[in-house]
């Protein structure tokens, strides 16, 4: 495993509630870490119905253990936000967090998704 995930795997991450309970990530969104312990990175499954109070904090290399695919963006840079596509199952690196809809409207997600897609 890459030496630099080895330093921070046991970082906190945030979980959705139903990410916690078994349903597949579907966004994963880093931010700025609020103190050492914390990576930034806050995982998600894309439902209208999240609620904040209900989040779970795991270590960083828990969520890898269930979603290895976001190994090699792990490492990314501060403001990463990532989207699973549902057809290819890869993760699609968002130009920029959308900002005119609450982060679960999957609607504005897609529309994202569907442009840089089509980007040459």
């Amino acid at each position: 495993m890459n030496e630099d995930f080895e330093l921070i795997k046991h970082s906190g991450a945030i979980l959705c509630k139903h990410v916690a309970e078994g349903s597949p990530i579907q966004i994963a969104k880093k931010d700025e870490p609020v103190c050492d312990v914390d990576s930034g990175w806050q995982f998600l499954c894309g439902c209208d119905m999240e609620d904040d109070s209900e989040a779970q904090i795991w270590k960083l290399g828990e969520v890898i253990n269930l979603e290895p695919s976001l190994l090699p963006h792990i490492l990314s840079d501060e403001d990463s936000y990532l989207v699973k596509d549902t057809n290819s199952k890869k993760w699609i690196k968002m130009p920029s967090r959308p900002t005119s809809v609450p982060i679960a409207d999957n609607d504005e997600l897609e529309a994202q998704t569907e442009i840089i897609k089509s980007a040459p």
